[in-house]
């Protein structure tokens, strides 16, 4: 018996950004997320890890009970991001990096036949 030929499997690409888009704009920072920059590389080293979920469950904790004016510093500095993004991506929006998808086609299995006895 000759021996089988086997195809290569194609292995899918990634997804590019469609034509026309234009450029990913990501989104500008909020106030944790300013916190988690500022105070990440403090906890790593006060704890001595890298662990990314554990010093992220620190920070969310330390975040949760920063006292108001503190967090104020924070919001404030997270709207004059807001602003200046505005101001270089003029009409930007979610919708142009988190807008609609498509949708996978989906067929349906073929219906079992019925049980015998």
């Amino acid at each position: 018996m000759p021996p089988v030929a086997l195809e290569p499997i194609p292995v899918p690409k990634k997804r590019k950004r469609e034509e026309g888009k234009g450029p990913y704009v990501k989104k500008p920072p909020n106030a944790f997320m300013l916190f988690l920059k500022s105070e990440r590389k403090t906890v790593q080293e006060e704890l001595g890890i890298r662990n990314s979920a554990a010093i992220n469950k620190v920070l969310s904790e330390r975040w949760k009970s920063l006292e108001e004016n503190k967090r104020e510093l924070f919001q404030a500095e997270a709207q004059i991001e807001a602003d200046i993004h505005a101001l270089n991506n003029p009409g930007w929006s979610n919708k142009a990096n988190y807008g609609k998808k498509s949708k996978k086609s989906r067929t349906k299995a073929p219906p079992l036949p019925p049980p015998s006895c």
